[in-house]
């Protein structure tokens, strides 16, 4: 069975290894894909590699993190799925609310 990871618009640029690796399912949030479409990600590669979700309820604020990352967060939780993240705060606010976070080398 292939372990769910939600990756967060912040570590986009591991999807192209990550996706080599079977053992995942690769999934991003809605939100992160339109972050990755205003900032010039590449996101066809992103279409063809990652399921699309989306956090069911309205995203609630969360101060100094951007509402991409909350959502990843929130839905990572959601799923019981790891979380892939580069930012200190969505990883601080992970641990917080008990996602596993994936450990990845920079």
């Amino acid at each position: 069975m292939r372990r769910k990871v939600v990756v967060s618009p912040s570590a986009y640029r591991d999807i192209e290894e990550l996706a080599e690796d079977s053992a995942y399912e690769l999934i991003v949030t809605t939100t992160g894909l339109s972050y990755a479409m205003r900032n010039g990600l590449p996101i066809n590669y992103i279409l063809d590699t990652c399921s699309i979700r989306s956090f069911g309820h309205k995203v609630p604020p969360m101060e100094g993190l951007p509402v991409h990352e909350w959502e990843a967060l929130l839905l990572a939780r959601d799923l019981n799925a790891l979380l892939l993240t580069k930012d200190s705060k969505a990883a601080e606010e992970a641990v917080k609310l008990g996602v596993e976070l994936m450990q990845r080398r920079t």
